[in-house]
């Protein structure tokens, strides 16, 4: 099978009659069907590609306590963007204080994570 690769450059000047950008396009055409078969677009082709994702990445947010999240970033990042967002909380914050009830230490710990469940 034949394959005929064509290569395109433009070159665009500035003013100054200087190199201001060179673009180069490659398509390989299959010469029996005039089909254009599948090339390395590069970077902006690549940025195409990805366009058509759903998801467009992952993030994990670690932070010491469970009253440390930042859901505003989250809510963005997941509703906004895209991304696929997870929250690793060190402890479950039994050691805080606790302005609600009269639980501590593994009773607040309880609480606060039953409370991050509900959250997500």
């Amino acid at each position: 099978m034949c394959r005929l690769t064509i290569l395109f450059v433009a070159c665009l000047f500035c003013s100054s009659v200087t190199l201001a950008q060179e673009s180069v396009l490659l398509s390989t055409l299959d010469t029996e069907g005039g089909n254009l078969l599948d090339v390395d677009r590069g970077s902006s082709g690549l940025w195409q590609q990805l366009l058509k994702l759903s998801t467009i990445g992952s993030m994990l947010h670690t932070v010491a306590h469970p009253d440390d999240e930042h859901a505003g970033l989250l809510t963005y990042l997941s509703r906004g963007v895209g991304a696929r967002v997870a929250l690793f909380s060190v402890n479950r914050g039994e050691a805080g204080a606790n302005a609600i009830g009269p639980e501590l230490f593994d009773g607040l710990g309880l609480i606060r994570t039953e409370e991050l469940r509900l959250a997500g």
